[in-house]
């Protein structure tokens, strides 16, 4: 007999324990986006992935728990000013956005999850979507037939959009760009250096970080600091002179040479003489 009442204890217990955790229970759904590796197109406008993210949150007698539903990439452009913003596309679920590039009808998104790194190629519609299982920091030739790209610990790389006629043109060094008239290339590796297309190096600053080409008419560099994504500094890669432009954190400079994107924990645009700053997601 004590034997059965010790059980019915136990077992209306574990229904008391149940029904507060369910009277007590209440779920939230909520919504987040993020901007990713924004870039210049050669119109004018700004491309950038979106990161939107769905939570759902449970709170109960115990305390909360949250758990994230869905994470999905998608591609959008937007004016310089951040207006008429459009989707294009949705890429990928589950991966990091970290650099885009465009050159006419096409764009390149380079995308990261723990050590593996992919690319995704497409047209700016969102048509003619494909990617290759490897490859970072991609940038598209001036006409946009070509992609260099860096692999982790394999220096950087140039191949055809579709992939073919892969080769190795460095065997080390990092965020590799065209320079606009398609003859030069310029790549990160403790210093910055300046290399033809097949790999020989006529000249190196001491300076290194993410590097863009300025205006696509001039021979300049911007180059912002890799360790503390500081100051930003444009070289004259035919007179050596250089300037420090009043501008913070990672950058990519317009097409007219007249506005940059920086970061400060979120993507800004800021024109070159550091003034009238906007927010590209405020």
């Amino acid at each position: 007999m004590k034997e059965r009442i010790s059980k019915r204890i136990v077992l209306l217990s574990m229904v008391a324990i149940i029904m507060v955790l369910l009277v007590g229970c209440r779920v939230e759904y909520s919504e987040s986006n993020k901007v990713e590796a924004p870039n210049w197109t050669s119109d004018g406008k700004i491309v950038f992935v979106k990161e939107h993210s769905k939570w759902k949150t449970t709170y109960n007698t115990l305390g909360e728990d949250c758990e994230q539903i869905e994470d999905e990439l998608i591609l959008m452009e937007c004016n310089w000013d951040g207006s008429e913003k459009r989707e294009i596309s949705k890429i990928t679920e589950y991966w990091s956005a970290i650099s885009t590039s465009s050159s006419g009808d096409w764009v390149v998104i380079g995308a990261a999850r723990g050590d593996n790194s992919r690319m995704y190629v497409m047209k700016t519609d969102g048509s003619e979507l494909h990617s290759f299982t490897y490859g970072l920091y991609p940038d598209l030739s001036p006409d946009g037939s070509k992609i260099v790209y860096a692999r982790k610990g394999e220096g950087i790389w140039i191949m055809n959009r579709d992939g073919s006629d892969d080769h190795q043109i460095l065997v080390s060094g990092g965020y590799p760009s065209w320079s606009p008239d398609d003859t030069l290339i310029a790549y990160g590796s403790l210093k910055t250096h300046i290399v033809k297309l097949n790999g020989e190096e006529i000249k190196y600053y001491e300076r290194y970080g993410f590097l863009d080409w300025g205006p696509k008419n001039s021979n300049s560099i911007i180059v912002g600091s890799f360790f503390d994504l500081g100051e930003c500094i444009k070289i004259n890669i035919l007179t050596g002179e250089s300037d420090t432009l009043n501008v913070r954190g990672i950058t990519k400079c317009s097409p007219d040479g007249q506005f940059f994107i920086g970061y400060d924990g979120k993507y800004y645009v800021i024109d070159r003489n550091g003034t009238n700053k906007h927010y590209i997601e405020p």
